[in-house]
């Protein structure tokens, strides 16, 4: 009597018998270096993109015996889809120059388009902005790239430079302002925080009164947005001592105006910069904006402002970036080959050996008792 034996397709193997168990995706992090780094896609697949921008640069108070906080960087992602051997570009911005109680000179903005605090001294002045953090197919600083925008994938913004008085300590009222946080489609604008230098300027909008008998003036400098760089605070181009020295722009915090006494804070840059803080004599100054975020705004990210709650890169949330910036990707689609030995077809009692690889390394198990490489007897 001829004993009849059924064959079984790989389908019925893989659906039946076994199922793919967990698969390793492949995380690549990037932490500030001050230069171009960049990312081979290995395979084609869904990629995340991750963005922390740089915190802009603090300034010493005098009357508060402490640092005046700049604003932090914000947070951008998405999901974006690359081909196998296509190359990234990655620009992680650096934190605005500290303006200390002996600093002189210029404070140097963030790596990657940071506004400058043009003229500071031992009586005050600003920090710089905080540099962008940046993903893009094309390389160079973001503001190189503003004539192929579509090459940019991702930008988170970053904080403005805050500025501080370190020589009156008589009142309260020329304490420092801090800058404003980046991140967001318009973020933050600068002069929070504490009471502000005085303008001396009363032609210039909003004036009011601070209760001292002296005329406030300020605009104060407002953040980038999706389509345009930020204001400057207390803007007079007729006067060289309210004047940007280099105005926002995309992908560039402005730098503050070179006054005779100590500039304001440097905006911070970002998809467009912030404006940058008002610059003056005698203890005047407010902190620079903060610069907007860009994620194209996809569905599938999010774009978080320096004030939020977002993705701490070291686990957990936390509210703005600290520091320099930060990015990262994530492979979230990490293909498999598998070989099927003897065939995709064989019969009953037939001992099968299943071999799967992934295509970037990433560590494969199966369920149901079956190990990666080993025979298992096929059962009908």
């Amino acid at each position: 009597m001829t004993k009849l034996l059924t064959k079984l397709s790989l389908v019925f193997i893989l659906t039946a018998f076994i199922a793919i168990g967990n698969i390793t995706s492949q995380v690549t992090n990037f932490d500030y270096t001050g230069g171009m780094q960049s990312f081979t896609v290995p395979s084609t697949g869904t990629y995340l993109l991750e963005c922390w921008g740089a915190e802009g640069g603090t300034s010493f108070s005098k009357s508060q015996d402490d640092y005046v906080i700049g604003g932090k960087g914000g947070y951008c992602s998405r999901e974006v889809n690359l081909t196998g051997g296509q190359v990234i570009y990655i620009y992680v911005g650096g934190e605005g120059d500290i303006h200390t109680p002996t600093t002189t000179g210029e404070v140097s903005g963030g790596f990657n388009g940071g506004g400058a605090s043009s003229q500071t001294n031992i009586y005050g002045g600003g920090g710089g902005g905080g540099g962008a953090t940046h993903f893009a197919t094309a390389s160079g600083e973001l503001s190189s790239l503003s004539s192929s925008q579509s090459s940019v994938l991702v930008v988170a913004g970053d904080g403005g430079g805050a500025w501080a008085c370190n020589y009156f300590d008589w009142d309260n009222y020329r304490d420092g302002s801090e800058g404003g946080a980046g991140g967001g489609i318009t973020a933050q604008g600068g002069g929070y925080g504490y009471t502000m230098g005085y303008c001396r300027n009363p032609a210039n909008n909003n004036i009011y009164n601070q209760n001292d008998s002296r005329s406030q003036a300020y605009n104060y400098a407002t953040g980038g947005t999706d389509v345009a760089g930020g204001n400057q605070g207390c803007a007079n181009p007729s006067n060289p001592f309210y004047a940007t020295s280099v105005p926002s722009a995309f992908g560039l915090g402005a730098s503050s105006g070179n006054a005779s006494s100590h500039s304001g804070g440097g905006g911070g840059a970002g998809w467009y910069g912030g404006g940058a803080g008002a610059s003056g004599e005698n203890a005047n100054g407010t902190g620079g904006g903060g610069g907007s975020s860009y994620n194209d705004n996809d569905p599938t990210g999010s774009n978080i402002a320096g004030t939020d709650v977002m993705p701490n890169p070291a686990g957990g949330t936390m509210t703005g970036k600290e520091g320099n910036g930060y990015a990262r990707i994530t492979q979230l689609c990490d293909p498999i080959n598998i070989v099927v030995d003897p065939g995709t077809t064989v019969c009953p009692g037939t001992w099968v050996t299943l071999t799967a690889t992934s295509t970037n390394g990433g560590n494969i198990s199966w369920d149901n008792g079956v190990s990666n490489g080993v025979p298992f007897q096929i059962y009908s």
